[in-house]
C-alpha cells in the first residue's frame, strides 16, 4: 500500500515480533482485519519491508525488540531496523528491548516536539528527547535508552516532511494516508 508513495514520517506504533535465529521472519504487526471486517494476514515479515520499495524520510519502529536480531560481523544487528533500510527508509528508529507503551508515548512526544516544533535533525531530536526522560527519571534508563537511531543522521529541510499550512496558519503533518494531524 505504501509503495512507491513518498512519505515524510511512517510512524508504526504496534507490536513487532522478532526472531533472532531467522531475521527474515520477524515481523511489524499490523490489524488482523480488513475494512470489510474479513480476517486478514496481520504480519508483515521483515523479507516484504527489504523489498517494499518505501520511499519515507524517517520510520519510527514504536514496537518492542524492533533493533533485536542476530549480529553479522560488519554489518551490525539484523532486525527490523535493517529491513526498512534495505526497503528505502532513509532513517529508522528502533528499540533494542521491550518498551513500556506510557514511557514510549512520553518519549515520542518529546522526540516529535524536537523534531517538529525545534526543527532538530531527527538524530539530535532522537538525543534530546532521551535527554528529556533521563532529566524526568534519571534512574530509569530502561524507560529511553533502548530507542537507537539508524541511518542517514543528517537533517533535511522541515517542509520536505509533508507539512502544510491550515487556514488557521498553524502547522499541521500528513500522516497515515494523507489525514492530516497536529503534533
Amino acid at each position: 500500500a505504501l509503495r512507491g508513495r513518498p512519505l515524510g514520517i511512517l510512524h508504526l506504533a504496534t507490536h513487532a515480533t522478532s526472531n533472532p535465529s531467522i531475521p527474515a521472519f520477524s515481523g511489524v504487526l499490523l490489524s488482523q482485519r480488513d475494512l470489510a471486517g474479513s480476517r486478514v494476514q496481520g504480519l508483515v515479515p521483515a523479507f516484504e519491508l527489504a523489498r517494499a520499495g518505501l520511499q519515507v524520510r524517517l520510520c519510527v519502529l514504536s514496537a518492542c525488540s524492533t533493533a533485536e536480531g542476530e549480529p553479522l560481523a560488519g554489518e551490525g544487528r539484523l532486525g527490523l531496523h535493517r529491513a526498512l533500510l534495505e526497503g528505502g527508509a532513509e532513517r529508522v528508529v528502533a528499540t533494542h528491548w521491550p518498551v513500556s507503551d506510557r514511557a514510549t508515548a512520553r518519549l515520542m512526544g518529546q522526540f516529535y516536539e524536537a523534531l517538529l516544533r525545534r526543527r532538530l535533525a531527527p538524530a539530535d531530536a532522537l538525543a534530546a528527547a532521551q535527554r528529556g526522560a533521563w532529566e524526568l527519571r534519571p534512574g530509569s534508563p530502561v524507560h529511553w535508552a533502548g530507542f537507537v537511531f539508524y541511518g542517514d543522521w543528517r537533517p533535511w529541510p522541515i517542509g520536505q516532511i509533508g507539512s502544510s499550512r491550515s487556514e488557521e496558519g498553524d502547522r499541521n503533518y500528513e500522516v497515515g494516508d494523507g489525514e492530516m494531524g497536529t503534533p
